[in-house]
């Protein structure tokens, strides 16, 4: 278990942006600890290694890259990631290298997956750098991977028309969907990707995995409710305000009105994510 101020989380690629570095849509995050440095998601390109540049962050030094899921916005860095730092380790479940679509109503289907140079990138780690994550899993000193999450919330669904081909005749679960838990002496950290799983299902089974720890401290990642109805948002904040988290930093996917509607439910513990902003804040640091 860490002392919180002895972790740091720096956001690298976000929707939105602090002191002019660059955006796009997607997320990756720069998580420090006395034990191992992380790079939690790699974006959709390589402005995850410019605006590490940019802020002073030495991708080289990395030990671990997760990949939270296989979406193109997640992986797509990888190939940057790695031609700075060929020799880390790779984690992440094997369905990341599924085949994706994305498919609106009176619109073809988008491709979502793994893009492949990201995922050439991948094959060609040798085995000994490539850590499949097929269920909880311990990284570290108090650090765990969710792996696959149970859902198990009658309201939580995936965020959207995901399907395993072009026709949308297979759904598309998106079971790789994992989360990174973090032990410190104020309770869990727990950093998302798009928390395709949903917040409820991913909150419950980290808090029952990890030692029976909880409190969570921290929720920081996209929560991937800009599609959620209106039950759906309601048992969400109900879930968020019962746990009493300190800070919820909402990114990526989460949706401009999801996230102004967790700021009014849930008031200034709930914090609006942006790559170059630093995290956990915590009071009287």
């Amino acid at each position: 278990m860490y002392d919180i101020r002895d972790i740091r989380i720096l956001i690298l690629v976000d929707n939105q942006t602090v002191g002019g570095l660059e955006v796009e849509h997607g997320f990756a995050a720069w998580i420090e600890t006395p034990d191992l440095r992380i790079l939690f998601d790699t974006g959709q390109s390589d402005i995850v290694a410019r605006n590490a540049d940019r802020l002073h962050c030495d991708l080289g030094k990395a030990d671990v890259c997760v990949l939270s899921h296989g979406h193109y916005d997640h992986t797509g860095g990888l190939p940057a990631v790695l031609n700075l730092n060929p020799r880390l380790q790779l984690y992440a479940h094997p369905d990341c290298l599924l085949e994706r679509y994305s498919i609106h109503e009176g619109a073809g289907p988008k491709p979502v997956s793994m893009p492949a140079a990201a995922r050439a990138a991948l094959e060609h780690l040798p085995e000994n750098q490539i850590n499949w994550v097929l269920g909880w899993e311990r990284i570290g000193p108090g650090l765990f991977l969710t792996g696959p999450i149970p859902r198990e919330h009658p309201l939580e669904d995936t965020g959207g028309p995901f399907f395993l081909d072009r026709e949308g005749t297979q759904k598309d679960w998106i079971r790789d969907d994992l989360a990174l838990c973090i032990q410190t002496n104020k309770g869990l950290i727990v950093v998302t990707g798009c928390c395709h799983s949903g917040v409820i299902n991913t909150l419950a089974f980290a808090t029952r995995k990890s030692d029976e720890m909880p409190i969570v401290d921290t929720l920081l990642g996209g929560l991937h409710l800009k599609s959620a109805d209106a039950a759906r948002m309601q048992a969400t904040i109900a879930d968020l305000r019962a746990r009493s988290i300190r800070q919820i930093v909402a990114c990526h996917c989460t949706g401009i009105d999801a996230a102004s509607q967790l700021r009014e439910a849930l008031g200034p513990a709930v914090t609006t994510g942006r790559s170059g902003l630093t995290y956990p804040s915590i009071p009287g640091t």
